[in-house]
């Protein structure tokens, strides 16, 4: 019985060797890999460092605009307040000038109502001067008549539906011109 102890604490001593020679070897393969990651750990973090020296000489070199932000964003709000004042006082000025065209429109309408009536009652009046009586029909003018009335008359553009608003020409003919 003897020797059957003798033989298993050999092959005990066999296998505790082996496990330790297998354990050596393990961590002979690990400390490589471990090697090879801390040299890639180390590249790796020099080459943050480099672009975190880079980054931080941008914002070095950022640092002066971005102080000059608030004093710009400051004028800008100045010069949008008084771009909102300037456009309030055209609107004003363009309301007043809707209206002044309105009324110089009713004045021209009034005038002309006015001239179309009296031009009736002196053409009436006329008539019965004449004696020809009543309603005539109105007779046309000789060619060169109404061509000359259409040469006198000064061009108009309309610029909107509006028939109050128009365009005169810049030269207008002027009394001296027809002379």
């Amino acid at each position: 019985m003897n020797i059957w102890i003798i033989v298993a604490l050999v092959v005990l001593i066999a296998a505790f060797v082996w496990v330790g020679v297998e354990i050596a070897l393990t961590l002979r393969k690990v400390r490589g890999k471990v090697d090879g990651l801390v040299d890639k750990v180390d590249g790796t973090v020099d080459g943050l460092q480099g672009t975190i020296k880079n980054v931080d000489k941008a914002v070095a070199d950022l640092n002066p605009a971005i102080q000059e932000v608030k004093p710009l964003l400051g004028k800008v709000e100045t010069t949008v307040d008084a771009l909102s004042l300037d456009l309030l006082q055209v609107n004003t000025i363009l309301s007043d000038v809707g209206t002044v065209t309105g009324a110089a429109s009713d004045a021209t309408t009034a005038v002309s109502g006015v001239v179309d009536k009296a031009a009736a009652v002196a053409g009436r009046a006329v008539s019965k001067i004449t004696g020809k009586g009543g309603e005539q029909e109105a007779q046309p003018l000789p060619e060169a008549e109404a061509a000359a009335i259409d040469a006198a008359a000064p061009e108009v553009e309309t610029v909107s539906d509006d028939s109050g608003y128009f365009t005169y020409p810049a030269s207008a003919p002027t009394d001296s011109d027809n002379e």
